[in-house]
């Protein structure tokens, strides 16, 4: 099987719980969703490398992606036996640790089933049919994942391969795979596809419809399903990478994927991939680049210690305002949430390594955050890492979801602030280190490959404030940009 390896910008309502399950994957008129909370965003997906997938993928929030390939059989590994009853037990762990690492992130898993590569054959449909329905019953009852029983089932270009697979039937052996699963569990969503136009209708009739469409050259116009359009990365140019981005950020049933290997070609189109969603993302939301000569959010001394403003206490400038007008506003010198948009602010600038500095205020028992190290899409909390910003009382015991939480991840060590009252947080990022202080008190320590759930995440990202729906202020926002 060719390496689907850049599934790119479905646009849709994304909705994404890996640590609060049930996560839920479903098709509503031909939109795409998945999960718990609802983000309209694109969705790009790079499939996992052959290396550790926990490291690899730090690199893909800042691009925008938000999804995974995960392949199931690959040339050489089988992974199952050749009735698809069972699952080599190697490769059932890679599979589960994979699933986790992607669901911790809320980014979709797109399982690939099947490989036609003579060494993954299986005896024949009945086989395939029970191979699915084994992966659904082993991984489904903890994670949740898209399955594509094949993007290939009747792939000219490979028709030796494919007939010494066993799959001379190949829209068959969909459809039996389909009904397998479906009979389990009648909610999973199931892609698959073709390289001929009525193939992919087929697939999408009948008593066994797969629910979304994976194929070359597919048109997404003619289908009234999320299509995934599998396109050809030796004659993919910036500007048709960055229109197909465009394309996806802007309609609800198209995404693309791109098939290569190697990792200098995945860095590059990781790069091109974040130059097109940021310039989207520029032209279409309200906001400007922050003034180099501000120094308002400056306090004595920091001009010298390298700090740079990022909010100059009368507007919105060195801010992208990806939400809805007027949500965020400025009043007497602060930024203040009075909108209930769900949306968040978004700062201009890209930040590897820091040190940032803001005064928050925040009504009673209110609930927001700043974000850290995020990507442009997805959910920012979990590919970056959230400072939560809460309005506790006085007098609590910290939770992973109080203030000075890193948000459900871990509790601050010890309870800080100053109900009603302006509060100062700085937070230095630097390389895998985490040092947080609320008011003067180090409530955070800490290193990320020390806690499971942070390992994965981006080490590089945005500075955001989120829109949780109640009253909260920010000033004083500066940032001091380390090595």
């Amino acid at each position: 099987m060719r390496k689907l390896f850049l599934l790119a910008c479905l646009s849709m309502f994304v909705v994404s719980s890996a640590l609060a399950w049930p996560g839920v994957v479903l098709v509503r008129n031909g939109v795409l969703y998945w999960g718990q909370y609802k983000n309209v965003s694109g969705v790009m997906a790079m499939s996992a490398p052959a290396a550790d997938l926990t490291t690899a993928i730090r690199e893909y929030p800042l691009a925008g992606v938000s999804s995974v390939v995960l392949r199931a059989q690959q040339a050489k590994r089988p992974f199952f036996d050749a009735d698809g009853a069972a699952i080599a037990e190697a490769d059932r762990r890679r599979m589960q640790q994979d699933l986790d690492t992607v669901n911790t992130l809320e980014m979709l898993p797109i399982v690939v089933l099947f490989d036609p590569d003579s060494s993954c054959r299986l005896k024949n449909v009945k086989a395939y049919a029970t191979a699915a329905l084994t992966f659904q019953q082993t991984f489904g009852k903890a994670n949740y994942f898209l399955l594509c029983v094949t993007d290939r089932c009747d792939d000219s270009a490979d028709a030796e391969a494919l007939r010494a697979a066993g799959w001379k039937k190949g829209i068959e052996m969909v459809q039996e795979a389909v009904k397998a699963v479906h009979g389990a569990v009648p909610t999973q969503m199931i892609a698959a596809g073709g390289s001929k136009p009525e193939t992919n209708e087929r697939l999408l009739e009948g008593d066994a419809p797969v629910n979304a469409i994976i194929a070359r050259g597919v048109n997404a116009d003619t289908l009234q399903c999320p299509v995934i359009e599998v396109l050809d990365p030796a004659s993919l140019s910036v500007d048709t990478l960055s229109g197909a981005v465009r394309k996806t950020l802007m309609e609800t049933r198209y995404g693309f994927a791109l098939d290569f290997a190697g990792d200098a070609a995945r860095t590059k189109i990781l790069g091109q991939m974040f130059d097109a969603v940021d310039a989207y993302q520029k032209a279409t939301y309200p906001g400007s680049a922050p003034d180099s000569n501000d120094a308002t959010s400056l306090k004595s001394g920091e001009k010298e210690e390298g700090f740079a403003s990022l909010f100059n206490g009368k507007d919105l400038t060195g801010w992208l305002e990806i939400t809805a007008p007027n949500d965020f506003v400025v009043q007497d010198g602060a930024i203040r949430l009075v909108g209930k948009a769900g949306g968040w602010l978004r700062s201009w600038n890209v930040y590897k390594d820091y040190t940032l500095r803001l005064e928050f205020r925040i009504e009673d028992k209110g609930n927001n955050g700043v974000y850290n190290r995020c990507g442009p899409l997805g959910r920012q909390s979990r590919i970056g890492f959230e400072l939560q910003v809460f309005g506790d009382p006085a007098t609590l015991t910290p939770t992973k979801e109080s203030c000075g939480a890193i948000y459900d991840v871990r509790p601050p060590d010890g309870h800080f602030i100053k109900p009603g009252d302006w509060n100062e947080y700085e937070v230095t990022c630097n390389g895998d280190d985490i040092k947080i202080s609320l008011n003067g008190h180090v409530i955070h320590q800490l290193k990320y490959d020390d806690i499971d759930a942070l390992k994965p995440r981006s080490r590089k990202g945005f500075i955001g404030l989120q829109d949780h729906h109640n009253t909260v202020e920010y000033r004083n926002i500066r940032i001091k940009p380390l090595n």
